[in-house]
């Protein structure tokens, strides 16, 4: 592709590529050879994807005219590989390691029940003294083979979270919005770095609905002759980790029971402003991504009487 571009006679290139597993590195590596290289998001160019005539040649004209007519939705990424990317790196894989486990504790649980093992509610059936007693219940060796097979998974997505753990705070150090972060109420140091190292950057964003949108807390609007197409609902487009930050600082930081802040009084005020309760979690959900993406755009000290 480098010999393709330097051979091209014209004064100015405009590069589009979907975004896929290779975009990132490709990026990096062509991006200084082009006048302005586009990453977009291939779900929205239904019109390429669903078409009867389908070919690289055909897909590249219409690629390239919907670049022409501004008409591609852009995926943002790095312009270039450092300590940022680094960063969200290892951010992510923190984030896969949990859901892996997740994964594998209901795979386990699943696979004793459907031996007769009935009795594996709560966590005791992970720890390394639990899962003893409940594997010497299964009468099969070949089915106790599997499932210990699957406890060798899921110890090892514990040591690979963990060393993530470490590395996600040893990269996150001097990036200084991550101790501003966890001085509101609900946000500790992990998702303070998740959170940071996801979005890498603030100004990716111009307006804080792009980023409720990105984040998952976005709304559809689909009408059509003035009539609403269905009810309204979440955009199921957006990024579901961000989405959990804000849920799970949410949950933190409303739900205490004994004390009052900041975060638990908006929630009690939406909440009587709204129609119901996932309304309520949903604003101050949005509310917290605002103030985080606020002080950290801004470079602010956090001020708790202005959430």
């Amino acid at each position: 592709m480098k010999d393709w571009l330097a051979s091209l006679s014209a004064d100015h290139i405009f590069l589009a590529v979907e975004e896929g597993p290779l975009t990132q590195w490709i990026s990096w590596q062509l991006n200084g050879l082009v006048d302005e290289l586009v990453v977009c998001d291939p779900k929205e160019n239904f019109w390429i994807s669903r078409s009867a005539k389908k070919t690289d040649r055909i897909d590249a004209v219409k690629l390239a005219r919907l670049l022409r007519m501004g008409e591609l939705r852009t995926v943002w990424h790095p312009e270039q590989k450092n300590d940022r990317a680094l960063f969200a790196a290892t951010a992510a894989h923190y984030i896969t390691m949990r859901r892996e486990q997740v994964r594998l504790k209901h795979q386990i649980k699943s696979r004793f029940r459907r031996w007769g093992v009935m009795d594996v509610s709560g966590e005791t059936v992970y720890s390394m003294q639990g899962r003893a007693g409940y594997l010497e219940q299964l009468t099969d060796g070949c089915i106790r083979t599997q499932i210990e097979a699957l406890f060798t998974l899921l110890d090892h997505t514990i040591d690979a979270q963990s060393d993530a753990k470490e590395q996600m705070f040893r990269l996150g150090r001097g990036y200084e919005e991550i101790a501003e972060f966890q001085k509101i109420p609900g946000v500790g140091p992990i998702l303070a770095h998740l959170f940071s190292g996801i979005v890498q950057t603030p100004h990716r964003f111009d307006r804080v609905q792009q980023l409720w949108r990105w984040g998952g807390l976005g709304i559809t609007d689909r009408s059509s002759n003035g009539r609403a197409l269905g009810y309204q609902k979440l955009d199921p487009n957006g990024r579901s980790e961000i989405k959990d930050i804000s849920y799970r600082a949410w949950k933190a930081g409303a739900r205490q029971a004994k004390t009052t802040n900041e975060v638990k009084r908006f929630y009690e005020t939406s909440l009587t402003n709204s129609s119901s309760q996932t309304n309520a979690r949903l604003n101050t959900q949005r509310k917290i991504l605002k103030v985080l993406w606020t002080i950290w755009r801004k470079q602010v000290c956090y001020n708790p009487d202005l959430f």
